[in-house]
């Protein structure tokens, strides 16, 4: 018994340790509509609806006007590239590879900042909508920023 009492300070301390440590995730963000510098068209809409629905499924921030929130989110599309990535035995493409980089810049009302730079990549087969391998870049994307800015310590 006197062994469990010793232990109990220690448990209460890791678990207070736990809330503190999570992430960000408190309050509400305002997702700005992404800049598009390349000249592939749409890019900036299938960016921000993909980061806003991603904020609004996660549920941790409410997503508010950029006059009324917490923090904001910001960022450019900078690259664009689609190149064959695999071809059948006769030569023909098969896949595509589609690169897209982005610059995201999040900032709180508390003067905290983070920049970062990413680029993430996916394939699509040859047949289907280019869209659609639009869209499972956007996904990639959104995962890293919803790790990097509600799941990090």
């Amino acid at each position: 018994m006197a062994e469990n009492i010793k232990k109990t300070p220690l448990v209460l301390l890791l678990l207070s340790c736990t809330f503190t440590f999570t992430g960000g995730g408190e309050g509400s963000v305002c997702v700005e509509p992404m800049e598009n510098l390349t000249m592939k068209y749409g890019l900036e809409e299938v960016f921000t609806q993909e980061l806003v629905n991603a904020f609004l499924s996660d549920g941790r921030m409410k997503v508010t006007s950029c006059d009324a929130s917490d923090a904001v989110l910001a960022g450019k599309i900078t690259d664009y590239s689609k190149s064959p990535y695999a071809y059948t035995g006769e030569g023909e493409i098969r896949e595509y590879k589609l690169e897209i980089s982005l610059e995201i810049v999040y900032y709180t009302q508390k003067g905290d900042t983070i920049r970062k730079k990413l680029t993430e990549w996916a394939t699509y087969p040859e047949g289907e909508e280019e869209e659609e391998g639009i869209k499972r870049v956007a996904e990639k994307v959104k995962d890293r920023i919803i790790l990097l800015l509600l799941d990090r310590w």
